[in-house]
């Protein structure tokens, strides 16, 4: 499946961060929006972005593309919706592209068949949104980078305040608190 990023006409609003990258390439929670959808479909991903950036950015394309929305962060629900999706059908929340699968190279003024999508997910509309879905984006990902892998435990001399922590295999730790 090749999947491209596209940054739509709300990349204004990212600016001045947007200036110098992709959307996908914020960071907001631990990793990185196209990381987070990296992760999701284990697969390569490129971008559809403005002119001046395709140079370092540059999109590939093939006979069937997946085009996702840059700013739109990924869970399991969505996910799901998206691969679903079959050649000729968008996904979108009201006039919000969230996805396109074509045989296009270009996301931009498709005729396609629009499903809508009403599952909660975390788009960023605004700079601000960098900041403030942070919360929830950290939780996602330590949620996404631990799922199926087991922690090492801490020591009887270490203390444990919360619960959401994960200690890599071979980190040697004594007479912390977290």
């Amino acid at each position: 499946m090749n999947i491209i990023l596209f940054d739509d006409q709300n990349r204004d609003n990212l600016l001045p961060l947007a200036f110098t990258r992709p959307v996908a390439d914020f960071r907001v929670g631990i990793l990185t929006i196209r990381e987070k959808w990296a992760k999701f479909f284990q697969a390569d991903i490129s971008d559809a972005t403005v002119s001046y950036l395709q140079a370092k950015f540059p999109q590939k394309t093939a006979a069937q593309n997946l085009f996702i929305n840059g700013a739109v962060l990924p869970n399991k629900a969505l996910a799901n919706a998206i691969e679903q999706l079959q050649i000729g059908e968008a996904l979108v929340d009201g006039e919000l592209l969230i996805a396109l699968n074509t045989v296009s190279a270009n996301w931009q003024n498709q005729n396609e068949k629009s499903i809508a999508f009403t599952a909660p997910y975390l788009h960023l509309k605004n700079l601000a949104d960098v900041f403030s879905l942070n919360d929830q984006a950290l939780r996602a990902d330590f949620d996404l980078i631990t799922q199926g892998r087991k922690s090492q435990l801490v020591d009887e001399h270490s203390k444990v305040i919360g619960s959401q922590l994960f200690i890599e295999e071979g980190a040697k730790v004594s007479c912390a608190i977290f």
